[in-house]
């Protein structure tokens, strides 16, 4: 028990002498609780902002029309699916034939290309 209340007499008297020589020690706490302060609002912050963005409505992707879309289960023998397949090409390079403006007169049909090919 004496030591107990001898060491604490010590630390009281060292706590003493350390505040009265340490002339900054008042300065150094008022800028840790400025520290502290700022600290805690940046959390406060950081929490608010978290709860904000749950409750923003969530940005639904576009809706996509399934007009064009085919079944894939379709069987569809290679003939008239390489058939198809021409006939869309032949469109698609219509559309790019207007889009460049250029005359379908002037492009070459698919049968002189392919006398160009094989000949």
């Amino acid at each position: 028990m004496w030591i107990a209340l001898y060491e604490s007499f010590m630390n009281a008297i060292i706590r003493f002498w350390d505040a009265r020589f340490a002339s900054n020690t008042i300065l150094d706490e008022i800028e840790h609780l400025k520290l502290e302060i700022e600290k805690e609002r940046q959390e406060k912050r950081k929490l608010l902002d978290y709860i904000l963005e749950m409750h923003k409505p969530v940005e639904r992707a576009p809706d996509i029309e399934i007009s064009d879309y085919k079944p894939s289960n379709q069987h569809v023998p290679w003939r008239s699916r390489r058939m198809q397949l021409e006939q869309d090409d032949r469109e698609k390079f219509r559309k790019a034939l207007q889009d460049k403006e250029i005359k379908l007169e002037e492009a070459k049909s698919t049968e002189q290309l392919e006398e160009e090919l094989l000949g």
